[in-house]
C-alpha cells in the first residue's frame, strides 16, 4: 500500500519556500532530514516535482510520498475483547497510535485492523501513549451510529491514571484548552483555569471530573 500525505497551503504560508513550510508545519523531521526527502524526489507541489526552494502560493497542494519512510518502534500487541457484525472492542497498548500520522503508518491500530478486518473506522480514539479499550466500527452505518452517540453525549469514556502524591478524593477541572507554543508536539495544548492566563489566545472550554479510586503505598517508595 502506498502512503502519500498531502497538505493544503494556508494564506499565511504564501511566499514561503516549500522547505520552510515543511519545517514549520511538520516537525517530526528536522531541516536536514526534509532536505534528504527532496533529494530522493518524494515531494511534489500541485502534482509536480518540487525543489526545496520552490515558492508556495495560497491553496497549493504539497504532497509527500512516505511509503518507504522508516517508522518508529511501537507496541503492536492488541487484543479483541468483543466482536459483532458491526463493532469491535479492542484493547490497545500504551505505545501505539490509533491512526496514521507523522512518522507512523503501518504501526498504527487502524492499519493493523485493516489488514485483518478490512476498512474499519475508529470511533473512540485514544492517544498513542494511552492504553485501554477502543470502539471500532466495521461498517459506514455503524460509524454513523457511533458518531451520533458521541455527539449526543450518550457515549462516555472513562480513564484510570496512576499519579504520585496525595490526590484529592474528588476534583473537577473546568477551564480552557489553549495552544502551547513551547510544546514539541504540534497539536499539544495547555489547560488554564483562568481565561486571563490565556493571554487572549483563542481557546476551547473543557471540563474533566476526577475520582480517586484508592491509595497505594509502594514499599520503600512514594505514595501512589
Amino acid at each position: 500500500m502506498k502512503r502519500k500525505s498531502a497538505s493544503r497551503v494556508g494564506p499565511h504560508w504564501a511566499g514561503s519556500t516549500v522547505l520552510d513550510y515543511l519545517c514549520g508545519r511538520f516537525t517530526y523531521l528536522d531541516r536536514q532530514e526534509w532536505e534528504g526527502q527532496f533529494r530522493e524526489g518524494r515531494l511534489s507541489v500541485n502534482g509536480e516535482a518540487a525543489q526545496d526552494w520552490t515558492v508556495l502560493e495560497s491553496e497549493d497542494l504539497v504532497a509527500f510520498d512516505s511509503t518507504l519512510f522508516p517508522e518508529p518502534e511501537a507496541d503492536a500487541s492488541i487484543a479483541i475483547v468483543a466482536e459483532t457484525e458491526d463493532f469491535l472492542i479492542v484493547n490497545k497498548s500504551g505505545s501505539l497510535p490509533c491512526h496514521p500520522g507523522g512518522r507512523f503508518f503501518k504501526r498504527s491500530l487502524w492499519f493493523i485492523l485493516r489488514e485483518s478486518h478490512g476498512e474499519v473506522r475508529i470511533a473512540t480514539r485514544l492517544d498513542r501513549e494511552t492504553s485501554g479499550l477502543v470502539l471500532v466500527c466495521k461498517t459506514a452505518d455503524s460509524a454513523r451510529f457511533a458518531q451520533g452517540l458521541l455527539s449526543s453525549g450518550n457515549l462516555e469514556k472513562s480513564y484510570i491514571a496512576m499519579v504520585h502524591g496525595l490526590f484529592p478524593e474528588n476534583l473537577v477541572a473546568q477551564g480552557w484548552l489553549i495552544p502551547d507554543p513551547d510544546s514539541e508536539v504540534r497539536k499539544k495544548r495547555s489547560f488554564v483555569q483562568n481565561w486571563e492566563l490565556s493571554g487572549g489566545t483563542e481557546g476551547q472550554t473543557c471540563s474533566t471530573s476526577f475520582e480517586r479510586l484508592k491509595i497505594v503505598k509502594a514499599e520503600g517508595g512514594p505514595m501512589l
